[in-house]
């Protein structure tokens, strides 16, 4: 069985799919036929050849127009010879097929763009015991989910259908002489139809539930096709929001828009309306930086179906965004790896320089696997930005890193055995590296590169020797093997992009990649990253450059006079010699935009040549920070100076970027250039660059100072993650302290307060989990923020909201920590992360079960002592429950205070909220639970 081949393993879909170019060919050629008659005709008439004599150049085309012409005349005028008789018949019948044909492909035609699709008022059912609905409000709800979801364009003009034969259109033509041109403009009108679908529903309801639905039906009229479902939901509105995305799901695959992805692959199948809501919905998620959400609806996506790459860079995309850079190296690899691009095979077309025969035959695979070419250059720059993604890889404090590890390494040491050819495991032990240096010239290439992966796997996952203390792999080496792989992938995929652009092109995609912004990030950004990992190696900058196998000679020689220009212009202090190596590179960037910069479309290679410009501003502070030489005060100007020269070039290429991009990318990259970027981290700290940010990005606080002291090593993402997870703990303490307070005032029956209890010890459970991971598990908030959405649903007058958004640090800047910024105080946001890890660990060890007062203990006693009270003395029960609900609530207001913000940032920059009225509200609940007769009265 096939799962990822274009062989029918889907279900068909029930509208028919349109065949427009089949019945527009067949069209084109009568067409032509009928054209070619008339000249034909008139190549008997010969009056026009004189007058052509002296035309010149334009005597063929005058020479075939004019014959033509003669034909048309010689058809229409009196000639009554008898072969001019039965060529008017054959002209005659050709017309009419060709208007037939020409309609049928118009329809088809209107059908696949597609054409009006006509949404009906919505209608409803008639019932006894049904409530009425508001029509006209869930008319315009389900038109507005329509135009939200923004593939088709819904409208309500008054339109008739379209006729249902060709014989219905010749019953309006009029065969008097009079009127015979207007009815045939009037035909001519009439096959363009003016409905390509139409959308109906009847409101139904039922006494089960759930009880509201909605019967909604799609009826294509080109085509003539239909396909009705019922969609039964908890309340109208949900009904009539399902019922929009079964709508798109039922035109998608019949239409161009199922052309693009992710929805290649379900052309003319039946597209699952659970996958295109949750792709939807995860789409809308991320636009809202509400990036837990948006990471469980595209797995579930990913769920339904596991061969869709795009959905795949979908998730990488989102983990980036969350500084989650090591699950993202592990989705694109996994993607890779879908489609073959991981196997032995490819790893040794990585390594490759062969030109010949094989490799369009290689490329071939970019057309039967759309997708591949945009994870392999994400792939490539998490390697790249190698101080992120390897610092990630060498934790030890989290079982993720480690499973992400110990699954990865193996594939990794078979693909990169090659960037590891000049290190060792143990830097401590030379006579390892004399021995593989003798390895080298003596043994066989197959055990050579045996004991290279072995060598890189070690490097990569260290064995372990003691399980309570593994050891972890030096970061150093790691960045230093990710950098030289992330060369390698950018160096393949810039060679393979040249032909496997046109198979892009041909499909209609439009090229998510630029084939400047590839050569950019080959030949410029990977060697100043290179050189920045090496300023932290034992060696720094004098340690031999490295050879990367297989290259083209004249790449070599690019990349190794780059790497020299990188090293000059890191450590020049001089500031002629400065100007000049910065003059050197940008006539390297330059060389690689392939065309002037006037006639450059896209965003992608300006976005890219402003990085290159900020890493090696980035690297002259790394080798000043570390000392590679000794600077004066006049050579501290000078290398100001051309640190400046450097991030002007940089922000006039952001600027080219800006002017250049659409406009959901601007709001994408916002927060991506202004704070989450690696490349840009010393650039932020430059009056040039700040000058950049208030005219192209204006902010209502435009003095604030948002750069972050680089020797703490806490990125912005991790400031605005830990944010989040700040103010999605104090939403959950406040949602549950609303339900207690709304539960204080009811009078229960034991059933009810035993499922209280049971609810209450599992949300104090995920309270636990994600305490003891310090919130740093995605998966576990989504779960903890399923369960209290679940819990504050059903207390229907709850009003406060979970909160789900990942503020900009920006935004926290200014409105939470930084309240009084006008006075010029200012608050330490790189302190957030560690505190609130420091208050998570105390709360994880008085809420875990092992522990006194453990609140899941306490909801566990509670719950034991409710089963032994049964429903005939539940009416005695009310002052004990209410006693229980207004302990629960003391115990969710003292936990929501823990991760409140204190009132004045300038004077406490502490979260508000002590844990000693935290600890006496569980010792008051521990108290209650231990009470045996406190259901009994």
């Amino acid at each position: 069985m096939s799962f990822g081949g274009r062989k029918r393993t889907k279900a068909v879909s029930p509208l028919p799919f349109p065949h427009r170019i089949r019945w527009s060919l067949v069209a084109g050629v009568l067409g032509a036929c009928l054209l070619a008659i008339p000249w034909w005709v008139g190549s008997h008439h010969s009056a026009w050849e004189a007058s052509l004599q002296s035309w010149g150049w334009a005597r063929w085309p005058s020479g075939w127009l004019a014959q033509w012409a003669g034909g048309v005349g010689e058809l229409l005028g009196g000639g009554h010879a008898g072969w001019l008789w039965g060529i008017r018949v054959e002209c005659l019948i050709l017309l009419g097929f060709t208007l037939v044909f020409w309609r049928w492909a118009m329809l088809h035609y209107y059908a696949y763009k597609p054409g009006s699709v006509d949404v009906q008022p919505l209608v409803a059912a008639e019932s006894e015991h049904r409530p009425e609905p508001s029509v006209v409000d869930l008319t315009a709800r389900f038109r507005k989910q329509l135009s939200e979801i923004d593939l088709f364009a819904p409208t309500s003009l008054a339109a008739s259908a379209p006729a249902e034969s060709f014989l219905d259109l010749l019953g309006d033509v009029n065969l008097e002489p009079q009127k015979l041109g207007t009815s045939l403009l009037r035909l001519t009108s009439q096959l363009r139809p003016k409905i390509a679908y139409r959308v109906s529903g009847v409101l139904m309801f039922r006494d089960k539930e759930p009880h509201f639905g909605l019967t909604v039906t799609v009826t294509s009229y080109g085509i003539r096709g239909s396909r009705a479902e019922t969609i039964w939901e908890s309340s109208w509105e949900e009904a009539v929001s399902n019922a929009a995305y079964w709508v798109v799901a039922t035109l998608l695959p019949v239409t161009r828009a199922g052309r693009k992805p992710p929805w290649r692959d379900w052309t003319g199948r039946d597209l699952p309306v659970e996958l295109f809501t949750a792709y939807h919905c995860a789409q809308k998620f991320s636009r809202d930086r509400k990036f837990d959400a948006a990471l469980d609806r595209y797995y579930e996506a990913v769920h339904l179906d596991p061969t869709n790459v795009h959905l795949r860079n979908q998730i990488g995309a989102t983990q980036e965004s969350m500084g989650l850079y090591l699950e993202a190296l592990e989705t694109y690899y996994g993607a890779l790896n879908l489609r073959m691009q991981g196997h032995v095979k490819d790893n040794k077309k990585l390594w490759s320089c062969r030109w010949w025969l094989p490799r369009p035959v290689y490329q071939w695979q970019f057309w039967k696997q759309p997708g591949v070419l945009q994870a392999r250059y994400r792939l490539g720059v998490v390697l790249g930005i190698s101080e992120m993604t390897a610092k990630q890889w060498c934790e030890n404090n989290g079982t993720t890193a480690q499973e992400i590890r110990k699954s990865v390494t193996p594939a990794f040491a078979e693909r990169y055995w090659r960037a590891a050819r000049d290190l060792k495991p143990d830097p401590k032990s030379p006579a390892k590296s004399r021995v593989r240096q003798s390895l080298e010239k003596s043994l066989h290439r197959q055990r050579l590169e045996k004991s290279l992966v072995r060598s890189l796997g070690k490097i990569l996952d260290p064995p372990i020797e003691n399980e309570a203390d593994p050891p972890k792999p030096n970061e150093n080496e790691v960045a230093l093997v990710f950098q030289r792989a992330s060369a390698q992938e950018m160096y393949q995929l810039a060679r393979d992009y040249r032909v496997a652009r046109l198979f892009l092109l041909y499909r209609g995609d439009r090229p998510t990649l630029d084939r400047s912004a590839l050569r950019v990030n080959r030949d410029v950004w990977t060697q100043l990253r290179l050189v920045k990992v090496r300023l932290k190696q034992p060696g720094g900058l004098i340690r031999p450059a490295f050879t990367y196998s297989r290259w083209r000679l004249i790449v070599q020689i690019r990349a190794k006079m780059m790497e020299r220009l990188a090293r000059k212009l890191t450590c020049e202090t001089n500031e002629k010699k400065g100007l000049r190596e910065i003059k050197h590179l940008k006539k390297r960037l330059k060389k690689a935009f392939l065309r002037p910069k006037m006639f450059h479309r896209y965003w992608q290679g300006h976005y890219n040549a402003a990085c290159a410009y900020a890493v090696a501003l980035d690297n002259r502070a790394e080798a000043r920070g570390s000392r590679v030489h000794i600077t004066t005060d006049a050579e501290e100007r000078a290398a100001k100076r051309i640190d400046d020269r450097l991030a002007t070039l940089a922000c006039h290429e952001l600027k080219e970027a800006v002017r250049r991009a659409e406009a959901g990318i601007k709001r994408i990259k916002r927060s991506w250039v202004l704070f989450d970027d690696p490349d840009m981290t010393r650039l932020r700290s430059n009056k040039i660059f700040v000058r950049f940010t208030r005219e192209t990005y204006p902010h209502s606080t435009p003095d604030l100072k948002l750069e972050l002291d680089s020797a703490s090593g806490v990125s912005s993402c991790k400031i605005e993650i830990s944010a989040y997870q700040r103010e999605l703990l104090e939403s959950v303490g406040k949602i549950m302290e609303e339900v207690w307070r709304q539960r204080n005032t009811q009078s229960p029956e034991i059933q009810t307060a035993r499922d209280w209890f049971t609810t209450e010890g599992q949300i104090w459970e995920l309270v636990d989990t994600v305490s003891a991971d310090t919130a740093g598990y995605w998966l576990d908030r989504v779960r903890l923020r399923k369960k209290i959405q679940s819990v504050a649903d059903c207390a229907k007058r709850i009003e406060v909201d979970i909160t789900t958004k990942v503020p900009e640090f920006d935004k926290i800047v200014a409105d939470t920590l930084d309240g009084s910024y006008h006075n010029g105080a200012t608050v330490s946001t790189e302190k957030i992360p560690s505190r609130l890890d420091v208050r998570l660990r105390r709360l994880h060890k008085l809420v875990e079960y092992s522990q006194q007062n453990s609140p899941i203990e306490s909801s566990h006693l509670l719950l034991a002592s409710s089963q032994h009270c049964d429903s005939a003395v539940s009416a005695r029960l009310d002052g004990a429950i209410k006693q229980i609900c207004t302990h629960y609530v003391a115990t969710w207001k003292a936990f929501s205070e823990l991760f409140e913000m204190p009132a004045n940032p300038l004077t406490n920059d502490r979260f508000g909220g002590n844990f000693d009225s935290f600890k006496s509200a569980l010792q008051q609940l521990e108290d209650d639970a231990k009470d045996s007769k406190i259901f009994i009265g």
